[in-house]
């Protein structure tokens, strides 16, 4: 009985399945929008406070979602505004851990070390020169010269030695030939006894190689007195010269015009000129004149040269014999009276 009603049920509920989808079904109608208002937060929205400045300099200021809208402080290195510049002791402000402090500057100039990138030009204070030295190009040296003295040269007593810029960098010696000047120790090249009177005085009776292969000696001056007529005399000098010509070949032409005197204690420097009266008729074969030639075949030849005082009586004095071989050279004999 109960299997005959089970069975009868399920039949029912196939039947009822095949009319409801087996045919033609209605559209489902669409469900029409409602305007249902959105719910508004119950809570204010987050922000960053309006200022986060620690005032620390040594601190960047944060605010933002990643700091939670929240205060933040990062910690800042080095010298930073409002932490920089000289703290004194070779030190300067610098930031570190967030803290503004100090650290040493190296190389530092004050700190009594002389440092790498020190030297005597850019911090004399802690690298000097020592006592003698100066800095020159940032290296301590000594000086060429710091005095004229520093500058002597040996053998050189015709050289004045002088130091240029004595003491600097430019410290240099430099040398410049002496001038005629007597009782310094030195007869320069241009010089002799009438100008400097350390040059050499020839005496009388001395032979001089005055020229090549020409000896010249001076033998005697003396006064002589020329008589031009009855009563009328005039004092001369009277030179007399020796010359020999030193060589088998060739000869050389002296003239009177070679020879002069000079008388100091008078003032005069005389020239040859012919003797007057007697005395150029006694002594005409031994004058020197203008064509006289010294050679081999002449030999040793003696020679008189007069010389005119400008009628002034010549003094019992010192006299400077000069002769001048060729320009600009000449040789003096120091006639001294016995």
């Amino acid at each position: 009985m109960r299997l005959a009603i089970l069975i009868a049920v399920a039949a029912a509920l196939l039947l009822v399945g095949c009319t409801l989808f087996g045919g033609n079904p209605q559209e489902t109608p669409t469900p029409t929008a409602t305007a249902t208002p959105l719910e508004s937060p119950t809570g204010t929205e987050r922000q960053c406070p309006s200022n986060c400045d620690d005032g620390n300099p040594c601190t960047t200021d944060l605010c933002s979602a990643v700091t939670n809208f929240q205060c933040a402080h990062e910690s800042l290195f080095g010298p930073r505004p409002g932490c920089t510049g000289d703290a004194g002791n070779c030190s300067t402000h610098s930031c570190a851990e967030g803290a503004c402090g100090t650290v040493p500057v190296v190389p530092c100039c004050g700190n009594g070390v002389c440092e790498a990138g020190e030297d005597c030009g850019t911090c004399p204070a802690d690298c000097g020169c020592a006592t003698g030295t100066i800095c020159c190009g940032g290296a301590c040296n000594a000086p060429a010269c710091s005095s004229d003295t520093g500058c002597r040269i040996a053998n050189a007593s015709c050289t004045y030695t002088y130091c240029d810029n004595p003491g600097t960098c430019n410290a240099t010696c430099s040398q410049r030939p002496k001038t005629c000047n007597n009782a310094d120790g030195c007869c320069p090249d241009g010089c002799d006894y009438l100008t400097d009177n350390n040059c050499q005085a020839y005496s009388k009776g001395t032979w001089a190689n005055a020229r090549s292969r020409l000896s010249v000696r001076v033998d005697a001056l003396g006064m002589r007195i020329c008589s031009l007529d009855v009563g009328r005399e005039q004092n001369w000098l009277a030179l007399q010269i020796s010359f020999k010509y030193d060589y088998p070949e060739g000869s050389a032409t002296i003239s009177p015009s070679q020879f002069s005197v000079i008388d100091e204690a008078l003032g005069l420097n005389m020239t040859a000129a012919q003797p007057p009266g007697d005395c150029a008729t006694f002594d005409a074969g031994f004058l020197l004149t203008n064509s006289t030639i010294v050679g081999p075949a002449s030999g040793e030849m003696t020679k008189l040269i007069y010389f005119y005082p400008d009628g002034r009586r010549v003094s019992v004095a010192s006299k400077d014999i000069i002769f001048t071989a060729q320009p600009g050279e000449r040789y003096i004999w120091l006639v001294v009276p016995s």
